[in-house]
């Protein structure tokens, strides 16, 4: 499915659903989903919840890849 025909509800049930059934970190279902459907990561960004968003942040913090709030990250 393009990534414009997914809209940021389905977007953010996808991933969830990625993490729970795969044990991935939001971070890599991310990257998962978009692996598997040919989509730059940078495209699928605008589509991300504050759900998702929130969730990224958290996990760049803890892998000190982020110091700040989400608003650095997007």
């Amino acid at each position: 499915m393009p990534v414009t025909n997914v809209t940021s509800e389905q977007l953010t049930k996808e991933l969830q659903l990625l993490v729970a059934q795969h044990h991935f970190s939001f971070l890599d279902a991310v990257l998962y989903y978009c692996d598997q459907r040919k989509i730059d990561p940078e495209d699928i960004a605008v589509r991300l919840g504050d759900k998702i968003k929130s969730e990224l942040a958290r996990e760049a913090r803890r892998l000190h890849l982020l110091q700040g709030g989400a608003e650095e990250l997007f």
